[in-house]
């Protein structure tokens, strides 16, 4: 699975669930302005997270999609097979001199 599919995956699921939680919270009542909004409000942030991680794949417009995502601050991320998550090395996040975060 690439890393691009992964990092897709790990942001579009959460909101995925939680706009079918709200669809399925107002299911056999009119739908009312406030869980539109939730399921609007879901659909809007996948699909921005999707276009800018997209553009940044495309090398002419790359510096878009970074900006998109964090002001331009930082690059796409990196998924490394068998590194432990934090959780796994006991919650904590060692910087390379070693001292916690």
């Amino acid at each position: 699975m690439s890393d691009f599919f992964k990092s897709q995956m790990r942001t579009h699921v959460p909101v995925w669930v939680s706009s079918l939680a709200a669809w399925l919270a107002s299911k056999g009542l009119d739908l009312d302005v406030d869980a539109a909004v939730v399921v609007a409000f879901g659909l809007v942030v996948s699909g921005y997270y999707l276009l800018a991680r997209t553009l940044e794949k495309v090398p002419q417009v790359a510096w878009l999609g970074r900006f998109m995502l964090s002001v331009g601050l930082v690059g796409e991320p990196s998924y490394q097979q068998g590194r432990p998550v934090a959780a796994e090395r006991g919650g904590h996040r060692f910087p390379p001199g070693g001292r916690d975060l």
